[in-house]
C-alpha cells in the first residue's frame, strides 16, 4: 500500500550509444582490411556482445537499459529492432518502460538527435540523451557505454551503477577517449559534456575536466580497448586467441558483492581480492565467430 516501500532504491539506467551496422558506414577505418560487408558484420557482432553481456548480468537485472541509435529514422529503428529480436531481447516503448520495474532482457529503443558521433556536436547529443533518460522517471545513476569495446569490465560497471556517492566513474580507452562513464544523479546535464574535444587523444581528460569543473569528482576505472584501427583489431584477435578453450561466461561480480564502493574518489578501481583488477568479459562469442568467418581468428 505504501508506494515508497515498493521501490525503495533509486532506478539506475544503462545507456548504450550505437550507430546501426550498415555496410559502407560502419567501422570505416577497417574497410581496407575487412571490406564494407566485413566491417559491418564486425560492428554488429561487437554491439551484440555488448547487449547480451549487459542483459545476462544478474547484478543488472533491475537496471533500466536503453539503446540510443543512429540514424534516427525508420531504417535505423528497423535495423535495431531486428537485431534485438535476433538476440532474443525484447523491445519496449517509452510508455511501457517508464515502469519502476524493468525486465532483465528488456531494452528501450530511442533515436539519437544526430547520427554523427564524431562531430563537435557529440556533446549536445550526449546532453540530450542524459536529459531524456532522466525524464523517464530516472532518479539514479546513468552509465554510458558505446559499441566499440565488446570486452566489458563488468565488475566496474556493476560497481558504478550502484555507486551511491556523488562522483562519476570513467574508464579511459586506449585511444584517448573513454569506454564507460557513470554519471551521478547530481551531475548537471547541460554542463558535463560541453567544451570537450571529441575523437581526440585528450577526450578523456577533457571529459574529466568538464565533470570536475561542474563540481563532480571523478573516479578512474581500468583501461578499455576500443576497436577502431587495424592494430586494435589485431590486438583483439590476440586477446581472444589467448582465451580460446576457456569456458565462455558472463562475468557477474558475485565474488565482490561487498566491494562495490571504493571510498576513494580519485584512484584506479581495483579488486581487493589481490587480483590485477576487475574481470573483463573476454569471450565475446559473436565477435569471435565473425572474426573466425573472416579468417582472422583460428577456430579452437
Amino acid at each position: 500500500m505504501d508506494q515508497a516501500s515498493d521501490n525503495p532504491s533509486p532506478l539506475h539506467t544503462i545507456v548504450v550509444v550505437a550507430k546501426c551496422p550498415i555496410p559502407g558506414k560502419s567501422k570505416t577505418r577497417l574497410i581496407p582490411k575487412l571490406k564494407e560487408e566485413g566491417s559491418a558484420k564486425l560492428a554488429k557482432a561487437m554491439l551484440s556482445d555488448v547487449l547480451i553481456t549487459l542483459s545476462e548480468c544478474a547484478q543488472l537485472a533491475k537496471v533500466r537499459k536503453i539503446l540510443f541509435y543512429a540514424p534516427a529514422n525508420d531504417q535505423g529503428k528497423t535495423i535495431m529492432n531486428n537485431l534485438l529480436q535476433e538476440l532474443d531481447l525484447s523491445t519496449s516503448s517509452t510508455t511501457t518502460t517508464s515502469s519502476d520495474h524493468p525486465q532483465p532482457r528488456d531494452w528501450m529503443l530511442l533515436p539519437m538527435i544526430s547520427q554523427d558521433l564524431t562531430s563537435p556536436n557529440l556533446g549536445d547529443i550526449l546532453t540530450d540523451i542524459l536529459q531524456r533518460t532522466r525524464a523517464l522517471q530516472n532518479n539514479g545513476n546513468v552509465v554510458f557505454l558505446g559499441m566499440d569495446s565488446p570486452e566489458l569490465p563488468m565488475e566496474e560497471i556493476v560497481a558504478a551503477i550502484n555507486n551511491n556517492q556523488q562522483h562519476a566513474v570513467l574508464c579511459p580507452a586506449n585511444d584517448g577517449g573513454y569506454g564507460m562513464l557513470s554519471v551521478p544523479r547530481n551531475a548537471p546535464a547541460d554542463r558535463i559534456f560541453q567544451g570537450i574535444r571529441w575523437s581526440d587523444p585528450l577526450t578523456a581528460l577533457g571529459q574529466i575536466k568538464a565533470l570536475t569543473d561542474a563540481n563532480i569528482p571523478v573516479q578512474l576505472g581500468r583501461l578499455m580497448n576500443d576497436i577502431d584501427e587495424e592494430e586494435d583489431l589485431e590486438a583483439l584477435c590476440q586477446r581472444l586467441l589467448a582465451t580460446a578453450g576457456k569456458d565462455d561466461r558472463i562475468t557477474n561480480a558475485n565474488e565482490h558483492d561487498n566491494q562495490q564502493q571504493n571510498g576513494n574518489d580519485d584512484v584506479l578501481l581495483q579488486s581487493s581480492s589481490g587480483s590485477q583488477g576487475p574481470s573483463i568479459t573476454g569471450s565475446c562469442p559473436n565477435t569471435r565467430q565473425i572474426l573466425q568467418e573472416l579468417n582472422l581468428l583460428s577456430t579452437p
